[in-house]
C-alpha cells in the first residue's frame, strides 16, 4: 500500500498511540480492533491484544480465521471453520486440576534435581562491572544462507536429531567457549500445546523450558 510521507507519519502516530494504551485486566475485552480508513478503498485493520490472552501460535490461528472470514465475505459464502471441541477455559480447568497432589510434587522434585547447583551467572566477558541495576536487552539479527541451512539440515539428520537441537548445541558451545564454563543453562520458549486438541485454540499456552548442558 503506497502512502505519502505525511500519511506514513500519521499512521505511525496512530499505531504508537494504540500500542501505548494500557489494558485493564479486570475488564473485558483484552483485545482491540481499530479500522484505519486511509481512503474509500484503502483501510488498515489494527489489532492490539494483551499477551495474557494469546501467544504467537494464537496470532497465527487468529490471522488464518480472519482471512477465512474475509475471503468468504467477498465471495458471499459461509466461512468453513471446524467446530472447536473445547475452549481455552476447558484447558485451563484441566491444567489446574492436573497440577495437584502427587503429579505436582513429582514435577517439582524433578526440576529441583535437574537444576540443583546451577551456576549463579554466566561469566560472560563484560566491558563494565556487573551491577544489579535493570538493563535493556537487545537483539542482533543475522541470516543463514541457503547453503549453510542445507548443511545444518544434513548434519541434524545424520545425528538423528532436530535442527533446533543442532543449533542449541552450537549456541551452548559458543557460550561455553566465551564463559569458560561447562555447565550452561538456557531458557527457551515452547508452544506447550502437548494435547493436539489445543492446536486450534486461541489463548496463552506458551511456557519457558530450561535446558541444561553439563559434562
Amino acid at each position: 500500500m503506497d502512502l505519502t510521507t505525511e500519511g506514513k507519519d500519521v499512521l505511525e502516530k496512530v499505531i504508537l498511540q494504540e500500542q501505548n494504551r494500557p489494558f485493564n485486566l479486570t475488564q473485558e475485552p483484552l483485545v482491540r480492533f481499530t479500522l484505519i480508513c486511509l481512503a474509500q478503498e484503502k483501510q488498515i485493520l489494527l489489532l492490539t491484544m494483551h499477551h495474557i490472552i494469546s501467544d504467537d501460535w494464537s496470532i497465527q490461528v487468529l490471522l488464518r480465521e480472519l482471512s477465512c472470514f474475509y475471503t468468504s465475505y467477498h465471495r458471499s459464502t459461509a466461512p468453513s471453520l471446524s467446530d472447536l471441541p473445547i475452549q481455552y477455559v476447558d484447558y485451563a480447568h484441566w491444567q489446574r486440576h492436573r497440577f495437584t497432589g502427587k503429579f505436582r510434587d513429582a514435577q517439582i522434585k524433578y526440576w529441583q534435581q535437574q537444576l540443583a547447583d546451577t551456576p549463579p551467572v554466566l561469566n560472560l566477558p563484560l566491558d563494565r562491572p556487573r551491577t544489579t541495576e535493570p538493563f535493556k536487552s537487545g537483539r542482533v539479527p543475522f541470516h543463514f544462507n541457503t547453503d549453510l541451512t542445507q548443511k545444518l539440515h544434513i548434519l541434524s539428520k545424520g545425528s538423528n536429531t532436530t535442527l533446533f537441537i543442532t543449533l542449541f548445541a552450537a549456541f551452548s558451545a559458543f557460550l561455553s567457549r566465551y564463559c569458560n564454563q561447562d555447565d550452561i543453562v538456557v531458557g527457551t520458549p515452547i508452544a506447550n500445546r502437548t494435547p493436539a486438541i489445543t492446536e486450534a485454540l486461541i489463548g496463552f499456552f506458551v511456557n519457558t523450558l530450561v535446558l541444561r548442558t553439563r559434562p
